[in-house]
């Protein structure tokens, strides 16, 4: 009923480590029944923290959970 969504460079040590989801680089929504869809909420801050760390074009690659 739940899925967690990494970005590939936060993924290694994130459960080793017990990290929770922070909704930059690693999100976590619910199933919707009526909609049969996820919904994981506003993905601005995780463009915008992207945007500042990489000064050229980056590769936003994440792994579901």
């Amino acid at each position: 009923d739940h899925l967690l969504l990494v970005n590939k460079d936060s993924l290694k040590g994130f459960f080793e480590n017990r990290r929770l989801h922070d909704n930059v680089t690693s999100f976590y929504a619910s199933f919707d029944k009526e909609t049969y869809s996820y919904n994981f909420g506003n993905i601005a801050a995780m463009i915008n923290y992207y945007k500042r760390q990489k000064k050229e074009a980056f590769d936003l690659t994440y792994y579901l959970v």
